[in-house]
């Protein structure tokens, strides 16, 4: 009996995790509907690293 309680718990996730699932799916969809294209998002990605690194050099100094 008790099996078959944790089969159940398993397959349906709890209220506040299928939330937290569907909001990050609909971000993730979002940001692929959006005109941002993945070029974009590669030039942000690598300027911000960019950034940390020069400004993580300059701090060592």
């Amino acid at each position: 009996m008790k099996q078959q309680l944790n089969q159940n718990y398993h397959s349906c996730p709890p209220k506040e995790e299928s939330e937290r699932v569907a909001l990050r799916s609909l971000m993730l969809y979002e940001l692929c509907c959006t005109k941002v294209t993945r070029r974009q998002l590669t030039m942000w990605s690598l300027t911000s690293t960019m950034e940390v690194m020069t400004s993580g050099g300059a701090a060592e100094t």
